[in-house]
């Protein structure tokens, strides 16, 4: 399955990049330490991403699984918007209607498609990073209080599934899902 994962960051690496980039923003800003971030796009399972000492605190760990796919989620949403509402909604397609030319644009809704995909396909933290953030805020000894477990138990979830899925490349499949649905009238 490594293979899968690694491959998955290839065929998506401009998200890949700004992934493993915003989380090292991050530990930055936030001052955890990072023992490994020379490559952001690597042949192992580090790829788009950033190995960090485990942080202090659960708020820390928390922020570290969450800001850099809520950014990586906010520009994927403008591409996908700028594909989806023209290919999807408005219809337009390889050719015009009118006239049975090939319409250029095409082709650049069809990149915006593949560059709102590359960075939703890497939302989701290091599976190591996840597995911490929970033990910080659901272990016997943990320091979170019941306010803070309730509020961050939704969201916590949300990244706990997605990162396990992203792990074995599954956030590519269903983004080749989805692209299969977009473009069936092209396909089949």
């Amino acid at each position: 399955m490594k293979a899968v994962y690694v491959i998955s960051k290839y065929v998506t690496f401009p998200g890949s990049f700004s992934k493993g980039f915003l989380e090292h923003v991050v530990c930055r800003l936030l001052g955890v330490n990072i023992y490994a971030a020379d490559k952001y796009i690597s042949r192992n399972e580090l790829s788009g991403h950033v190995a960090v000492l485990p942080p202090q605190g659960y708020i820390m760990s928390f922020l570290i699984c969450l800001l850099p796919g809520l950014v990586n989620f906010l520009i994927g949403a403008a591409g996908y918007f700028c594909s989806l509402s023209t290919l999807g909604i408005l219809g337009v397609g390889f050719y015009d209607f009118f006239s049975g030319s090939k319409i250029p644009m095409f082709f650049v809704y069809c990149f915006f498609f593949w560059f709102g995909g590359s960075f939703m396909c890497n939302l989701f933290p290091y599976y190591e990073d996840t597995q911490h953030m929970w033990k910080t805020l659901y272990s016997s000894g943990s320091k979170a209080g019941a306010f803070a477990k309730i509020v961050l138990f939704i969201p916590s979830v949300i990244i706990f599934a997605g990162s396990y899925l992203e792990k074995y490349g599954i956030t590519l499949i269903i983004n080749i899902a989805l692209a299969v649905f977009v473009f069936r009238e092209y396909i089949f």
